[in-house]
């Protein structure tokens, strides 16, 4: 098993959704390589709420608020809109060198990063 199908199987979740993105278009428009894992996850449960807590943001939605790219972008602009917020950061955002992408938030605000 891998450890998606070991997380589906924690969670009482059935066959994976099976749920398509074009990975190659999605990666070449971030500028960066998204982790294996992250992909499997997506393929195999697409969009949702896991544990009624954290949204993964997902590629190729329509629902902006957990569409992967659209997110980064607006994190993006609200750094550019408020400069003194990039100051209190301890990480640079993507697509700088060695920023963060977000790819999670939780029901609280809490995100969730990979440093890229």
């Amino acid at each position: 098993m891998t450890f998606v199908e070991d997380l589906a199987a924690l969670g009482g979740m059935g066959a994976s959704r099976r749920f398509t993105v074009p990975w190659g278009a999605i990666q070449a428009d971030l500028g960066v390589e998204l982790p294996p894992d992250y992909i499997e996850y997506v393929n195999y449960f697409g969009p949702g709420t896991w544990s009624g807590c954290v949204n993964v943001l997902m590629p190729g939605v329509e629902d902006p608020a957990i569409e992967l790219r659209h997110q980064s972008k607006k994190q993006q602009a609200l750094l550019q809109e408020h400069p003194t917020l990039r100051d209190s950061q301890q990480w640079p955002v993507h697509p700088e060198p060695s920023g963060l992408l977000r790819w999670g938030v939780s029901t609280i605000s809490e995100t969730f990063s990979w440093l890229v």
